[in-house]
C-alpha cells in the first residue's frame, strides 16, 4: 500500500487541478551609518603636532599575535581572521600615505634595522635617526563580521506556465505563503553560506620622541559597504493549494520585476566566497590607512 501511494503522489500533482508558481528570493543588504574612528589627542599632541615633521614608522612587534578585532570581540574566533598584517605591502601603504601629505618618513625597515644593529629601544633608534615622533601601528587586520549588516530577504510569488515562464503576481493565503517560504529556505541557505562581509581594523598611536610619551591614539573598524543583491528562483507545482513541490530550478537572476505580493523578513548572517577576500580586504585596508593619515595630518583639536 505504501509503495502504491508513493507512485500516485506525482500523478496527483500533475493532474488538471495543479497550479504552477514561480518563487523568487533576493538577499538585500542595507547600509548602516558607520561609527567614525575613535581618536584620543593629548594636550602634548595639540602643542607639538605642527613640529612633528619627521616620523619613524614602527610595525607591530609580532604579525602573528592576536588581532585587535579578535581582542575587542568584533571577530569571534582566530580562524575568522582573513588578512593579517604582513609587515610589507600594508606598511608601505602607511608610509606612502604619510609621505603624500608632505611628511618625512623613516621606513619601519630602517627603524627596525637601527634598533637591532645597535641594541637600541625604538625611541633611542628614532632619536638616532632624527625623528620627531614614532608612528606606531599596533594592529591591522581584516575579518569576517556581522556588524553593519542589516539585511533582509525579499521574496516574490508569481503564477507561471508549466514551462516556468513568469506570469502575473500571485495573491496567496497565509498557509500557502508559509509553504512557499519553506520551499525557498534551501536556496536561501546556499546564498548565506557563500556570502560574507568584511571589516578591517587599524589600531595606531603616536609617540613623542623627546618626551617618550604616547600623545595620539587611533582605532577604527571599517565595514565593507552594501554589496549587490544575490538572487535565486524556483518553479513549483501545487495541488489544491495543499501539496507543493519543486518542478525545476531556474538560473540565478533570470527574472526581474517590480515589487509585488510576497514576503520580506530581517536576517543578520553574512558570508561570501573566500576567493574574493584578499582583494576586498586590501581595498578596505587602504581606505582605513587613508583615514588614519588624514586624521593625523588635519584633525588638530
Amino acid at each position: 500500500m505504501y509503495k502504491i501511494l508513493l507512485f500516485i503522489f506525482p500523478i496527483i500533482l500533475l493532474s488538471g487541478c495543479s497550479q504552477y508558481y514561480l518563487l523568487t528570493t533576493d538577499y538585500l543588504t542595507i547600509d548602516v551609518p558607520e561609527k567614525p574612528a575613535e581618536i584620543v589627542a593629548t594636550t602634548d599632541y595639540m602643542v607639538k603636532r605642527k613640529d612633528m615633521k619627521t616620523l619613524a614608522i614602527q610595525a607591530p612587534s609580532s604579525c602573528a599575535n592576536e588581532t585587535s578585532s579578535q581582542m575587542s570581540g568584533k571577530s569571534d574566533a582566530p580562524s575568522a581572521n582573513l588578512l593579517s598584517l604582513g609587515c610589507g605591502v600594508e606598511m608601505a601603504e602607511v608610509e606612502r600615505g604619510l609621505a603624500r601629505e608632505g611628511l618625512t618618513v623613516i621606513s619601519w625597515v630602517e627603524l627596525d634595522k637601527t634598533e637591532k644593529a645597535h641594541g637600541l629601544s625604538p625611541r633611542d633608534a628614532a632619536i638616532q635617526l632624527h625623528a620627531d615622533a614614532i608612528f606606531l601601528i599596533n594592529s591591522m587586520d581584516c575579518s569576517d563580521t556581522n556588524q553593519g549588516g542589516n539585511t533582509r530577504w525579499d521574496r516574490k510569488f508569481f503564477h507561471s506556465e508549466i514551462n516556468g515562464n513568469k506570469e502575473e503576481p500571485a495573491m496567496v493565503n497565509d498557509n500557502l505563503k508559509a509553504k512557499f517560504i519553506q520551499l525557498l529556505r534551501g536556496s536561501e541557505n546556499k546564498i548565506l553560506s557563500s556570502y560574507k562581509r568584511l571589516s578591517c581594523t587599524v589600531n595606531a598611536s603616536v609617540i613623542s620622541v623627546d618626551a617618550g610619551k604616547s600623545v595620539w591614539f587611533y582605532d577604527w573598524t571599517h565595514v565593507e559597504g552594501k554589496r549587490a543583491a544575490m538572487s535565486d528562483a524556483i518553479h513549483v507545482v501545487c495541488n489544491n493549494q495543499t501539496l507543493c513541490s519543486p518542478v525545476f530550478k531556474t538560473k540565478d537572476n533570470q527574472f526581474s520585476g517590480g515589487l509585488s505580493s510576497g514576503d520580506s523578513s530581517e536576517i543578520s548572517v553574512q558570508g561570501r566566497p573566500e576567493n574574493e577576500t584578499k582583494a576586498a580586504g586590501f581595498k578596505l585596508v587602504k581606505e582605513v590607512i587613508n583615514n588614519l593619515v588624514q586624521k593625523f595630518k588635519y584633525d588638530i583639536r
